[in-house]
């Protein structure tokens, strides 16, 4: 590596200092997700409460009780007043963030494991057991229809396309599909090495989501509004970890990749550009159970699975 490069991966590699810790839950943390502005850090788990942090004064914002079951999704609305929870208790719950308050519950035949707003706010989709994905009228809550994938398995991980006209849904079979939001129509299916879809994500820039495929590899693909011109463009391959959130790096002009060493306490960041790990730290917290990462303010959360206290990280490099 030339002098200039070393320089500048230097410059560029994250330090990360801790700033809070935050304690509230009774059982494992499951999920952690940050609102977009980062104001907001909302938790959940087999306990069956979600709560809702304050993320930059480190105190408990809203306490929400309801589900009767663990849960295992969270999905935030782009404007970040809305809040939905997706559990074993057959239902997903509409939170209104402000009051903290139930709006809608959205029953279902079987459990729920993941759940997603469009970006316009009119539709919510939930992934449930017998490979359906259910579609729901945010406003009024009325089930809209269910699409039924070719898989057999559990669905679970959904997103929308940039502008929503198109659902992405994964399966724990290793299937991933498209699915156009007016017609019903399966636009395409891909099928992996077997390995469960655990997370599919809409990328900050242009119309690209990158698809986990368990703790082996993390897919980048375009979508393009051709089908027969999609492509994956980039592949990271894991080392048993497991992929928890990305980050926009200080100078935007990558992408970090945020994953957790599994059965272990380390945090690792890939850098997508160079396809490598760029920093490992030790959390120094035990087992971690989640994690997330807000993708303008890098600062990473995680939660341990001794005590199910949350850990807050800040990136000083800024």
């Amino acid at each position: 590596m030339a002098q200039s490069d070393q320089e500048n991966f230097h410059d560029t590699e994250p330090s990360f200092t801790k700033i809070a810790s935050l304690a509230g839950h009774t059982d494992t943390v499951k999920v952690l997700k940050f609102s977009s502005d980062g104001r907001l850090l909302a938790s959940a788990g087999q306990d069956s409460s979600v709560k809702i942090w304050d993320a930059r004064h480190y105190k408990l914002h809203k306490n929400l009780i309801g589900h009767e079951q663990e849960i295992w999704d969270l999905a935030w609305s782009n404007d970040d007043t809305l809040l939905a929870s997706s559990s074993s208790d057959r239902t997903v719950r509409l939170w209104d963030v402000l009051v903290g308050k139930c709006l809608r519950i959205l029953k279902h035949k079987w459990s729920v494991f993941c759940c997603n707003f469009n970006p316009s706010l009119s539709l919510i989709v939930s992934g449930s057991d017998k490979a359906i994905i259910h579609v729901w009228d945010v406003k009024t809550g009325n089930f809209i229809k269910f699409l039924k994938t070719r898989s057999q398995c559990r669905v679970s991980a959904l997103c929308f396309n940039e502008d929503g006209t198109a659902i992405i849904c994964g399966t724990i079979s290793g299937t991933w599909s498209l699915w156009d939001t007016g017609s019903d129509l399966c636009l395409a299916t891909y099928v992996s090495d077997g390995s469960t879809i655990s997370a599919i994500n809409l990328l900050p820039t242009g119309n690209r989501i990158l698809v986990t495929h368990g703790c082996r590899f993390i897919e980048f693909w375009n979508l393009s509004e051709k089908i027969e011109e999609m492509h994956c463009f980039k592949t990271l391959f894991l080392s048993n970890e497991q992929y928890i959130s990305m980050s926009e790096s200080p100078t935007n002009n990558d992408l970090w990749i945020v994953t957790i060493r599994r059965q272990q306490d380390e945090l690792n960041i890939w850098s997508l550009e160079k396809k490598e790990i760029i920093k490992r730290f030790k959390c120094d917290i035990g087992q971690i159970s989640c994690g997330t990462c807000h993708r303008t303010t890098r600062i990473i959360a995680a939660a341990a699975s001794k005590d199910q206290t949350i850990t807050m990280w800040k990136n000083e490099i800024n």
